[in-house]
This record gives structure tokens, C-alpha cells and sequence, in this order.
């Protein structure tokens, strides 16, 4: 992948973005623009019903659900991309699980788990997990 960014750079551009009041979907995917290949207000405009656990339903994070997304457009998008794109899902999933116990919204936040601290994690395992595909 061409002109990826660094880590650092995701994360200050998720800063960005959380300080202006956007939710935690729209921090990632704002942090992922060489991912998406999409105007800055797409990306945060595709992630606006995501916060609060699928707008504010109680249901996953929506961190993970700006991975999920993230990593579909990392496929061709073919039917037959499914397989390998919910492998990588579930990767994911597994290691946000392993890091803070819980991926719904309500039991994170049960935790005390803040908002950034979930954003900034699923950033840094997003990051990673892409520079380790090559």
C-alpha cells in the first residue's frame, strides 16, 4: 500500500476529529483515509449512525465497526473476498475482545473504559494489523 500513514500521524488525526465532537466510528475512519480513498466529510458522514453501539442502541463498539468497514475496503469486494475479509474481522474482534473484555457498547462503558482510550486502541491494533498484511 502506497503513502501509508503512521501511527502517530492516525492518531493525531483521530484527535482531530474527536475534539471537534464526532463519535468514535467517525474517529477511525477519519484516521484511515489512504484505507478508504474518500473525502475527509464521506468518511465522516458514512460513520455518523455508528456511535453508542450502533446509534446508540447498545450494540458494538463502534470502533469495531469502523474496523469492519475499513477492512472491506481492503477487499475487491467480490463475493468470494467475504471469506478472507471475516477472517480478518474476526481476527480483530478477537483482539479488542482480549484487550478490554467486552466489544458491546454499554459493557465497555460499564468498564470505564473511555471512549478515546477504545478509539486510540482500535487505531494502533488497526494500524498494526495492516502494516503486518504488507
Amino acid at each position: 500500500m502506497t503513502d501509508t500513514l503512521t501511527l502517530d500521524r492516525r492518531l493525531a488525526l483521530a484527535r482531530e476529529t474527536r475534539s471537534k465532537g464526532y463519535n468514535c466510528a467517525q474517529s477511525i475512519l477519519s484516521a484511515f483515509p489512504d484505507i478508504f480513498m474518500l473525502p475527509q466529510e464521506a468518511c465522516l458522514r458514512l460513520g455518523t449512525a455508528l456511535g453508542g453501539g450502533l446509534g446508540t442502541t447498545g450494540s458494538t463498539c463502534g470502533v469495531l465497526v469502523a474496523m469492519a468497514l475499513a477492512e472491506g475496503m481492503r477487499t475487491p469486494g467480490m463475493p468470494a473476498d467475504k471469506v478472507t475479509a471475516y477472517a480478518s474481522y474476526r481476527s480483530l474482534h478477537k483482539a479488542f475482545l482480549d484487550r478490554h473484555g467486552d466489544t458491546l457498547c454499554p459493557a465497555l462503558k460499564a468498564r470505564k473504559i473511555p471512549c478515546n482510550e477504545l478509539i486510540y486502541s482500535g487505531i494502533e491494533m488497526y494500524h498494526n494489523y495492516i502494516e503486518s498484511e504488507g
